[in-house]
């Protein structure tokens, strides 16, 4: 790997907050995602609004945001991803400075994961 590159994906940070009735859908290629350059680990299409595919990872980290949110607006955000689970549905309140930042982690266990396909997120103003 050349020294300016990086294993890591970088998404946009600074993905403006659209409201919309339905949320806004963020594709995986705004996401940040530890080792999503290396395709041994995943497949990042960086130019289209495919799903992220997770190979194989012990460091599982994927984070996002938007910016232009409210602060002490409550906003709720919905990962949704296919790997014999549901999406999961979180509530978060905006910052002071407009950002609102969520993540998927799993770091503690050490162990290989796999499978996961990541379709999108969305954010939506309660």
């Amino acid at each position: 790997m050349a020294s300016n590159t990086t294993p890591h994906h970088s998404g946009n940070s600074s993905l403006k907050f659209t409201k919309v009735a339905q949320g806004m859908k963020i594709y995986p290629k705004n996401f940040n995602i530890v080792w999503g350059n290396d395709t041994r680990y995943w497949n990042v299409h960086k130019n289209t609004d495919l799903a992220a595919e997770l190979c194989q990872v012990s460091w599982l980290e994927v984070t996002g945001g938007v910016v232009g949110t409210k602060a002490g607006k409550s906003y709720e955000f919905e990962i949704k991803g296919r790997l014999m689970m549901k999406g999961s549905d979180h509530q978060i309140e905006g910052s002071d400075d407009g950002k609102l930042s969520f993540g998927l982690y799993e770091v503690w266990s050490g162990k290989w994961k796999g499978g996961l396909k990541i379709h999108h997120a969305f954010v939506k103003e309660c």
